[in-house]
């Protein structure tokens, strides 16, 4: 992997970003971390076989940076915890490795720090990588009762803390559900499947990222009165945007619908997008 400097940052602070001290080989085929085991296996596939060639700035590094350094702060020995500690499964064949973040031994209780922004919502992927970390700890002697998201705000103002849907303080929790042990173990399995089978494949056959790994966002029917470029209201289809625009006693020669596919927005962010056949069409 090439890391440049497009933006001449001083020695210190590039020293300071491209300091890593993961503990895992992620070109290693015979382990898959929690994380990758729930993404996409193309991407991991693309990410394994360029690794050499991708470029990443160090500008890009600062947000992951922010993120690690707020992990960091919350790895202290703590009496009755068990705070970033590996552990590792083999499923077919395959060491599934995970460092969930804190468990509580005495409140059999597993939790994990995000940064969010206010208006977050509960994502699909935390319930799959806390049942994933779940089973670890299971096969491991340790159970697991509760789960929680403890989502640090990254945007939260004081002073804006007015508003009435505004939260309250800058830290906010997502209890996570529990899945039975068996079923996470077919999930695994499932997943380690579909990765092996990335791994042996010809990368042009291999499905592309799903929608859901994408982060695309919703399709919108867009309302927009004629000459206008701001939307009066978004719709998920086009026969609620022509029944409101009747509502409103519209005529049909006032207004256009305008349809808008949802942004993949995962992608802006993704470091092996210059080798994705998404965008070599």
């Amino acid at each position: 992997m090439k890391i440049t400097n497009k933006n001449n940052y001083p020695d210190y602070i590039v020293k300071a970003l491209t300091t890593d001290d993961y503990d895992l080989d992620v070109k290693d085929t015979s382990k898959i971390s929690v994380n990758q085991l729930i993404s996409s296996p193309y991407k991991r596939r693309l990410f394994i076989r360029y690794y050499d060639m991708i470029e990443i700035d160090v500008e890009d590094l600062i947000e992951s940076k922010i993120g690690t350094s707020i992990h960091k702060a919350f790895e202290i020995k703590c009496e009755d915890h068990i705070v970033e500690q590996r552990f590792e499964v083999d499923i077919d064949g395959i060491i599934v490795s995970g460092k969930p973040d804190v468990y509580q031994i005495s409140k059999k209780q597993l939790r994990d720090i995000k940064n969010i922004f206010v208006g977050s919502k509960q994502k699909e992927s935390w319930e799959n990588q806390l049942n994933v970390y779940k089973f670890l700890l299971k096969e491991k002697g340790h159970e697991v009762e509760s789960m929680f998201i403890d989502g640090f705000y990254r945007d939260w103002r004081a002073a804006k803390n007015v508003s009435e849907n505004y939260p309250d303080c800058k830290i906010k929790h997502f209890e996570i559900d529990l899945w039975g042990h068996e079923y996470t173990r077919g999930y695994i399995k499932e997943r380690v499947a579909l990765h092996k089978k990335a791994m042996q494949s010809d990368i042009m056959e291999i499905p592309i990222c799903t929608d859901t790994e994408r982060w695309k966002s919703d399709d919108v029917f867009r309302l927009i009165k004629k000459g206008g470029k701001r939307s009066l209201k978004n719709f998920n289809n086009k026969m609620e945007a022509e029944e409101f625009a009747e509502q409103k006693g519209l005529e049909e020669k006032d207004y256009d619908i305008v349809f808008e596919k949802g942004k993949y927005h995962a992608c802006d962010y993704c470091n092996v997008k210059p080798f994705c056949k998404e965008f070599q069409t």
